[in-house]
Order: structure tokens, then C-alpha cells, then sequence
């Protein structure tokens, strides 16, 4: 059953939320409305049971009436009539009395808790949300900044041969700048009142003086707060009694303080006009940052003027409009070129952590949604159920004093037992739900090397060329500590079950820190699946292990099977429905097709995985206290169907559509699980026959086949089920024939699990990791690519568009080009695309020259 933790989130998180809290207000309105009803109720019983307790008040007998004659019988029966519905006047007012106590009173309670509940949860996440996409405009901003200036740095260095030329220039410049510094200083004669001082005793005083004199911060109304200030008097006193001044008069000894003012040691504070330096303790000055660097004292980040609020918005104002210009800086301005290197480190360095910042951020806030999303399913469910048990209390109330009122009662309970808490709050996932859990991870886009940095949420095919490796070094790291802790776990039971029992995402989002921090350490040799498996035995729970790896196939910006297969697959799973043998061959050799196009990093990621899964299932039985082998099993499959669906294949779109269309994905996943060995031999199968027909064309015409233009028209005859289903039924059918005719030329003698490598000069070195992860899962699984003109090993596959992917079911090209009509000659009329393909021709081949290097499984 679905739950609320995994069905209302959208990119934006804002969209979930308010669709969510919309229906939880929604509830709080439907509480008021059942107190409402009760209460009118009441009020009715109340005011009705009244008035039936004043009938023998009202109706006593008339002395000229039955009062005269106490032996009629007529007179008790008038009497009794009276008495009874005095009585069931008072059956009235207990009636109101226990709806109030057993049901108002104690549901209007309830009922205005749970909104309170309620609205502490939608304050709490959308504050934090207010707080991440602020920290999400922070990061766009200083994004831009950075790769300003990093443009900027380019445009400079391309003036010079290379780039040690240019920090040579700067080296050499620089030089000649403190050279020339230096004469100055030498040179530097500075007249403070009646004394001159040369740069060396200038020096000298102004440490002294910087050191000694008392200083403190003074705040100005309107101009803000200033740091470094002393007070006239303090000055005019360090004066008398540090320079031998005693016998001056104050009157020189303020000229002296005038001249620290006009030569920049000094600013006057809080005194529009007057610039004049006075001996008195309620003047303040300001020490420049000039006479800091002149006596050689570092002038700390919090000794800076702090100005007002307004004045540090508008100055950050105009400094975000200045960076938004792209600026040149002189090749002769040296200083204006250091600056300009620094700033760019300065915010590469502030972008990384900003990035990092926000990333930590998102998790938080996942985490806490997922937390406060999983306390109002608790919320929701609770008050479906609360409102079944006020029902309940509310007809006890009424049928515990009166039975004439069953049969209304019995009508009642109908009602009462129609209410079904499970069935309403899987109604409002199934009609409410926005999309599944599916995280998006904050990359950092490091201006000269892409997402090396990270490790979660970085392109698969990207992962595995940093890797140099055909399956992502976490994953590969991630099956082999499996593999290690199974022997030592109690029974197949708790085995299997740490792949499918939840784990709190805070734990995983750990663990994900910790290896996403080993691509931050700057060392290459801590980057390996030693270093990874001895942080995985840090952790005491094999099901967090296995939850990493879920959660990185989540954050891919792809599934495994590209989405672009997803309406493909569907309208297969579609056409071909049910567990008979025919249908499941057809569908089988559909996904087979599909698969056989698939970049060569994704089928060794899903092979990998799928063999880890094959082989726990094959151990399963082998402990002896276990006698329930084929039951377990099963309930193993569909569990892991369900847990792998949206990681195998999910759709571009993460919406309430997909979320339930995509059902099918759990059938697919179990397919592959059922049907492994069937799918990979085949694959094998049509990857060597692919390659030696490629090279035999080759030798023939190199040029007949891939000078065939790719139509880069939009196709639109994919969205039409009954065009997609005609060419599944036609890849199906040509299939059959072709297999029967090929399964007497060649048998598959090898399982998928055990996967030949093929010539060794052409095969990267064995890395010890992956021969010891070879020898953990008893199998020899090594993927090849074909021999192509290309030489990295991992390559985007080129149809990479859903108008340009290229896929063949047992020789028949599903190829979205537009369609055109011609003669053949014969008088029939076929149906080709731009390339003159027959899509009625189950003869035709399967892309022999597509780019891609297909995945040889031996």
C-alpha cells in the first residue's frame, strides 16, 4: 500500500505540500461538520424531552373530568399515557445529556488538537522550505558570480602563450611593485604638527599607538555602528606621555592629531563638517585601515566599519549588478589581476560550500517531510478511525435507552459499518498523489572539471569513466559487503529482509555524506571499495548498506533503463498481459531487444545487480531449519519487484499519472529476476552476431551503411497504441521464426552469472578490487564492448533523444522517423522511414551501425 512519505513530492516540494494540507484542512472541515450534526442533534432530544417531561404537569386531571371519578378505568389509562411520556421525555433528556458527554465533548477535543497538529506540521515544512530555496537563490547567485569571473580570469590568460607564462608576468610585475613600494617608503617624509617623521619611526609610533591607546566600537544614529574608534582625549594623553610632550600645550599637541587626520591615519566620527581634531573624551575617531597596514598590524574581519542595514543591502545591491557585467580588467593593472585571482578562488571556495550547504540542506528537509508526512498518515488514519468511534458512541448513546428505535438503529449501523478508514485514505493517495519520492540532488558544477566532486546524482555513464570502471565503484563496493555479511546474518529470512525493510532516510543520508566526502579529501587512494567497505563495517545494520545503494540509484538523473524505453515497455506489458507461456516468451523477447540497445554502463549496472539478487534467491533453502523455501522465495520477488521498480525504469515525468501507470515497472522487475539467464544469454547471443555482421559490412562498404542519415524529425505515431502495438506483435512474431532457425546453428551453454571475458589484449588490466570482487560472487563477470573505431570503453549512447532512439525487437526497427508511402514495384504499397526501412520487413536487420558499442555478456 502506498503512504503518504512516498507519494506527494514534486520538484518544487511547495506543490506536495499544499496538495497534502489541502486535504488534511479538508478533514478538519468534515470533524466540524460531524460535531455540528451531533450537536443539532442534541439540541433536538434536549428541546423534544422537555417538552414530553411537561405532559403530566400539564395534563393533570380536570376535577370536573377524571378527578371526579377515582374507579374509572378510562382515568388510569389517561394517568398511565401521561406517566409514559413524562418517561420518555426523561429517555430524551439522558439521550442529549449522553451525546454531549459520550461523543461532543470529548470528539470537539480531539477534533481541535488534531488541527492544531495539523498546522504545526504545514508551519514547520514550509518554513524550512522558505529557508532552502532561500539558500537555492543564494547558490544561483553566486553561481553566476563565479563563472563571471572565471570568464573573465579565461579571457586573460588566453593573451598569453599558457598559463604559466601568466602567472610568471604577474611574479615579475609584482616584484617591481614592492621594489617601488619600498623606495617610496624610504623616501616617505610625513610632518605631524611641528615633527617629521621619516617611514621607519612613523612606524613605530603608529604600532605603538595602535597597541596601546584604548579602542571601541560607537554607534551613530542613522550611520550605523563603527569599529576602531578612540576618543580625542585618550590621543592627546598616549601623546604626552609616550613622545616626551608633557611641557607641549594641548593646542600642539591637537595639531598633531590634525595631522594624523589629513594624512589618512584618521577619520572623524559622528560630526558632519567638522574635521578639526579636538582634545575631548566625547569626540571619536576612527582608525583608518591605512594605518594598520603602515605599522604592520592585521586588521581582523570583525574590525570592519559595520554600517547600517540599509547601507549593506544597498551596497550588496549594486555589488550583484556589477558582477552581472562582465568587466576588463587592464593586462598592465597587476593588482587588478591578483585581485581578480583571488576573488575567483575566494568564490570557488564559496560556491563549493555553498552547494554542499544547500545539498545538506535538501536532506534535511527531505528528511524532515518524510517524518512529518509519515506523522499525518498516523493524523489522517487516526481520525478516520476517531470519527468511526464517535459514530459508534453516538448510536450506543441512543440505543442503550430505547428499544422501539432498533430497527432505525439497525438502518444506522449500516452507515456506521460502511465507513472503512484503510479504503478512504488509499482513495486519497490513489486520487491526490503528486509523485514519488525522487530526490534531486544539488550538483556542483566546478567550472573546469564537472561533478568530480560528487558522487550521488552525477550522471551514470560520467560515474563510471571517472571510475574507469564499468559499474560504479559504490555499487560494485555496495553487493560485495553484501555478499561478506550474508554467512554471518541468522536465516535466509534476515537475509532477504535487508533489502526490503524501510530505513530512516537520516541514517542513509549518513552514510551517503560519508562517501560522497571521500570525493572531497583531495586523495585519490582513499577513493577505492577498501575505503568503503571499512566504512560500511562501521555500521551495525546491513539494511542501511543496501538502503545507500537504493538511494543512489534513486538520485541518478536517469533510471537504469532509460525513460525513454517507458511508454515502449508499457504498451509491451500492455499487449501481452498474463503468466502464460506465450505471452511471457513474447514479452521476454521484447525487453530483449530493448536491452540489447542500452549504453554499455547501464547493462553492466542491472546485470550486476540482478545476479546479486539471482544468487540469494538460489541459496535460499539450504539451511536446514528453513522448510518454507518456495514461499519465501516468492514473497522475496515481489517485494524486491516493488522495492526496484522506480529504480530499474521510471518515467521522465513524476507526477500522479506515472505514478500509477508505471505500475507495470514491478512485473518488469520481476521478469528479469525469473528470466535472467534467458535475457543475458540472449544478449550475448546478438552481440556477437552484431558484431560480426558489422565487420563483414565494413570490409564490404564502410560507407553504405553509416552514411544513412538519422532523422531528426519529430515523430508523433509513437503516442498511437495501435502503431506500437502492431510493431511489438510484428517484432514478436519475426522472432519466433528467427530463433527456430538459429537455435540449431548455436547453443548458450554459459549462465548469465558466468560471463567469459574475451581477448585479453584488447581488456583493461584486472584491478585487485574487481578480481576480488569476482571471486565473492563466484562468477567470472566481466563486460566487453564490441571492437569499434571508438576508444573509450564507456560511451553515451547516441540516441539519446526519444525522437531519435533507434529500437529493434528481433530484427524489426521501432524508428521514430516520419513515415512516407512508396511502390515497391510488386503493386503493394510499404511503409518506410527516412532511411527506407520496411517496418512490415521482419527480415530487416538490427542496427548494425549504430554508434553505440553493444554489450558482449560471456
Amino acid at each position: 500500500m502506498p503512504s503518504f512519505a512516498d507519494s506527494f513530492w514534486t520538484n518544487d516540494y511547495l506543490s506536495g505540500i499544499d496538495i497534502l494540507f489541502g486535504k488534511l484542512y479538508q478533514g478538519c472541515v468534515e470533524n466540524d461538520e460531524f460535531v455540528s450534526l451531533f450537536t443539532t442533534r442534541m439540541e433536538c432530544e434536549l428541546q423534544y424531552g422537555k417538552g414530553l417531561s411537561q405532559i403530566p404537569l400539564q395534563h393533570q386531571p380536570n376535577p370536573s373530568g377524571f378527578n371526579k371519578d377515582d374507579g374509572a378505568s378510562l382515568k388510569s389509562c389517561f394517568l398511565g399515557l401521561c406517566n409514559e411520556m413524562g418517561g420518555e421525555g426523561e429517555y430524551h433528556i439522558q439521550v442529549a445529556q449522553n451525546i454531549k458527554l459520550m461523543v461532543l465533548d470529548p470528539f470537539s477535543k480531539w477534533s481541535m488538537e488534531h488541527k492544531q497538529r495539523v498546522q504545526y506540521s504545514e508551519k514547520t515544512l514550509k518554513t524550512n522550505l522558505k529557508n532552502y530555496n532561500k539558500h537555492k537563490g543564494f547558490l544561483e547567485k553566486i553561481q553566476k558570480k563565479y563563472f563571471n569571473r572565471c570568464r573573465l580570469l579565461e579571457d586573460i590568460k588566453s593573451q598569453f602563450p599558457n598559463e604559466k607564462d601568466f602567472y610568471t608576468y604577474i611574479d615579475q610585475e609584482d616584484k617591481i611593485v614592492e621594489e617601488e613600494k619600498l623606495r617610496e617608503h624610504e623616501s616617505l617624509n610625513i610632518k605631524l604638527g611641528d615633527f617629521e617623521y621619516d617611514y621607519n619611526n612613523l612606524k613605530d609610533i603608529l604600532k605603538k599607538m595602535l597597541q596601546e591607546i584604548p579602542k571601541t566600537s560607537y554607534k551613530v544614529p542613522i550611520l550605523g555602528t563603527y569599529q576602531n574608534c578612540s576618543t580625542g582625549s585618550n590621543i592627546v594623553m598616549w601623546l604626552q606621555h609616550n613622545l616626551g610632550l608633557t611641557n607641549n600645550s594641548i593646542e600642539n599637541l591637537e595639531n598633531i592629531g590634525q595631522g594624523l587626520i589629513e594624512n589618512g591615519f584618521l577619520r572623524v566620527v559622528g560630526s558632519v563638517g567638522q574635521r578639526n581634531f579636538l582634545n575631548s573624551s566625547q569626540m571619536y575617531y576612527q582608525w583608518k585601515p591605512y594605518s594598520f597596514e603602515l605599522a604592520g598590524i592585521e586588521l581582523e574581519d570583525s574590525s570592519v566599519v559595520n554600517n547600517i542595514k540599509g547601507t549593506a543591502q544597498l551596497t550588496n545591491y549594486f555589488d550583484d549588478i556589477m558582477s552581472n557585467v562582465t568587466t576588463k580588467v587592464d593586462i598592465n593593472d597587476i593588482p587588478g589581476l591578483k585581485r581578480l585571482i583571488q576573488e575567483v578562488k575566494t568564490l570557488d571556495k564559496e560556491y563549493l560550500n555553498a552547494a554542499l550547504k544547500l545539498d545538506d540542506l535538501r536532506c534535511k528537509l527531505e528528511q524532515l517531510m518524510i517524518d512529518h508526512y509519515s506523522f499525518m498518515e498516523k493524523c489522517e488514519l487516526d481520525r478516520l478511525k476517531a470519527l468511526k468511534k464517535v459514530t459508534l458512541d453516538f448510536l450506543a448513546s441512543i440505543s442503550n435507552k430505547i428499544t422501539s428505535l432498533k430497527s432505525i438503529i439497525d438502518k444506522l449501523m449500516i452507515y456506521e459499518e460502511s465507513i472503512q478508514p484503510i479504503k478512504d485514505l488509499l482513495f486519497l493517495l490513489e486520487n491526490y498523489r503528486t509523485g514519488y519520492y525522487q530526490p534531486k540532488v544539488t550538483l556542483y558544477d566546478n567550472f573546469y572539471q564537472s561533478s568530480l566532486k560528487q558522487m550521488f546524482g552525477v550522471d551514470l555513464s560520467l560515474r563510471c569513466r571517472f571510475d574507469k570502471k564499468l559499474v560504479p565503484l559504490v555499487v560494485s563496493s555496495t553487493l560485495m559487503y553484501m555478499d561478506s555479511i550474508y554467512p554471518i546474518l541468522e536465516n535466509d529470512e534476515v537475509r532477504l529482509n535487508c533489502w526490503i525493510i524501510p530505513v530512516k532516510l537520516q541514517l542513509t543520508h549518513d552514510l551517503r555524506n560519508k562517501l560522497n566526502n571521500l570525493l572531497l579529501d583531495n586523495d585519490e587512494s582513499r577513493y577505492s571499495i577498501k575505503t568503503m567497505q571499512e566504512i560500511y563495517n562501521t555500521y551495525g545494520s546491513p539494511s542501511i548498506i543496501a538502503s545507500v545503494l537504493k538511494l543512489y540509484l534513486l538520485e541518478l538523473p536517469d533510471s537504469l533503463i532509460p525513460n525513454e524505453y517507458f511508454d515502449l515497455i508499457k504498451s509491451l506489458y500492455a499487449q501481452f498481459v498474463g503468466s502464460d507461456e506465450a505471452n511471457t516468451e513474447k514479452r521476454i523477447t521484447g525487453l530483449i531487444n530493448f536491452l540489447s540497445n542500452l549504453p554499455t554502463c547501464n547493462i553492466a549496472t542491472l546485470d550486476s545487480i540482478l545476479t546479486h539478487f539471482t544468487r540469494m534467491i538460489s541459496t535460499v533453502g539450504q539451511d536446514s531449519k528453513e522448510d518454507n523455501q518456495k514461499e519465501m522465495i516468492n514473497k522475496f520477488v515481489s517485494n524486491i519487484s516493488n522495492e526496484f521498480s522506480t529504480l530499474i525504469l521510471r518515467s521522465s515525468t513524476n507526477n500522479s499519472s506515472s505514478s500509477s501507470a508505471g505500475l507495470f515497472t514491478s512485473k518488469l522487475v520481476k521478469d528479469l529476476l525469473e528470466h535472467k539467464v534467458q535475457i543475458f544469454d540472449e544478449l550475448k547471443k546478438q552481440s556477437r552476431q552484431r558484431g560480426n555482421v558489422k565487420n563483414s559490412l565494413q570490409k564490404s562498404s564502410p560507407t553504405s551503411i553509416s552514411s544513412l542519415p538519422l532523422s531528426k524529425k519529430n515523430y508523433s505515431g509513437l503516442s498511437r497504441n495501435s502503431t506500437v502495438q502492431s510493431r511489438l506483435q510484428n517484432a514478436v512474431d519475426s522472432a519466433k521464426k528467427r530463433a527456430s532457425s538459429s537455435s540449431s546453428t548455436s547453443t548458450l551453454r554459459t549462465s548469465s552469472s558466468e560471463l567469459l571475458p574475451e581477448n585479453s589484449d584488447s581488456r583493461e588490466e584486472d584491478d585487485p578490487e574487481e578480481v576480488e570482487e569476482t571471486k565473492m560472487n563466484n562468477s567470472n563477470l566481466k563486460y566487453k564492448p564490441l571492437k569499434s573505431n571508438h576508444d573509450d570503453v564507456i560511451s553515451t549512447h547516441p540516441m539519446s533523444s526519444p525522437h531519435q532512439r533507434k529500437v529493434s525487437i528481433d530484427g524489426v526497427l521501432l524508428t521514430p522517423v516520419k513515415a512516407r508511402s512508396h511502390n515497391n514495384g510488386n503493386g503493394n504499397v510499404t511503409t518506410t522511414g527516412n532511411k527506407g526501412v520496411d517496418l512490415h520487413d521482419t527480415s530487416s536487420p538490427i542496427d548494425e551501425h549504430s554508434e553505440s558499442k553493444p554489450v558482449i555478456i560471456e
